[in-house]
């Protein structure tokens, strides 16, 4: 998700590929680059499992802790990989024109697992 646009992976049916599609509110979905194979482990997330308010609260929380100068892009990105966790994960990223970034891991309610700040 970015500021005003989403991009999704969904799993194409019977075969370990996922295809692309971009959300912005003026044309709905779209496809979006090529069908390719997903990563091992990869799993599909319940999206509606998601604490939208949560996800708002923490980019703020992003903004004040991650020690990233003049942000200028942040991002979410909601993964669930089997070998990586049992739950599915969301890191909210911060970037600016310096390449610098920093994320928070959080679960789907929001709760912060972990923060990566800009330099640690």
């Amino acid at each position: 998700m970015y500021g005003d646009y989403a991009i999704l992976n969904v799993p194409v049916p019977g075969k370990a590929r996922e295809a692309g599609w971009i959300y912005r509110p003026r044309s709905g979905f779209t496809r979006f680059g090529p069908v390719h194979a997903v990563f091992s482990g990869t799993q599909t997330i319940d999206s509606t499992q998601l604490d939208v308010p949560a996800l708002v609260r923490n980019l703020a929380q992003a903004r004040a802790t991650l020690k990233v100068e003049e942000p200028a892009q942040s991002y979410v990105v909601l993964r669930s990989i089997s070998h990586v966790g049992d739950a599915p994960q969301v890191y909210v990223y911060l970037t600016n024109k310096f390449s610098e970034s920093g994320y928070l891991m959080t679960t789907l309610d929001g709760t912060v697992q972990k923060a990566y700040p800009f330099g640690q």
